[in-house]
């Protein structure tokens, strides 16, 4: 990990130039439309980001000081946005010790004074088509094991209707789960 904040405002003025679109317009005030893509960012502009990324990197450096037992100077010192494996944190007093998963589960009952807990992993939803697509990709991996490239090749060829199909299942997306599809003619409502 590090401990490092920064900034960054991409402008795409010149890019516009060379394709040959310019812009232009009026502005109330001397920033107006200062934040805009299509201009250069101006030098008071640039200043204020960096004054707010400095604010914020102070801040971040304070907490960490803070919440480590630290001084501000000695974090600062191996802080400045530099990246640090976990070995070389914890020499540097940035973590307090190195384990896995299973580890911090347990540290964090025993923080939280639990002896019997169950760990519930919250997962992003599987949509139908990813489920076919893993579920395929799972039989043809072992099933196209033992063959050669060629007999492998030919497999894929085979299953690619299955996986034009999954697409075709994915899109489907009426909150109301009803669909008609006349396989015969290709109309989907």
């Amino acid at each position: 990990g590090s401990i490092g904040v920064f900034a960054a405002f991409p402008t795409v003025e010149r890019l516009l130039e060379r394709v040959g679109i310019h812009t232009d317009g009026v502005g109330t005030t001397r920033l107006a439309g200062a934040l805009r893509l299509d201009r250069p960012l101006k030098e008071e502009v640039a200043e204020s980001l960096g004054s707010s990324v400095e604010f914020i990197y102070q801040s971040f450096v304070g907490l960490v000081a803070q919440g480590r037992g630290m001084t501000v100077e000695s974090v600062d010192a191996v802080a400045q946005g530099r990246v640090w494996s976990a070995p070389d944190a914890l020499s540097h007093g940035l973590i307090d010790k190195l384990g896995d998963l299973s580890d911090a589960i347990d540290a964090a009952a025993t923080l939280a004074e639990l002896d019997d807990y169950t760990v519930d992993y919250v997962e992003l939803p599987v949509s139908p088509r990813d489920l076919i697509l893993q579920q395929l990709a799972g039989r043809i991996g072992s099933m196209s094991s033992g063959l050669g490239s060629s007999a492998a090749h030919a497999l894929s060829t085979l299953v690619e209707p299955l996986v034009s199909v999954a697409s075709e299942i994915a899109s489907l997306d009426d909150p109301g789960h009803f669909y008609i599809w006349c396989v015969a003619c290709g109309v989907r409502d």
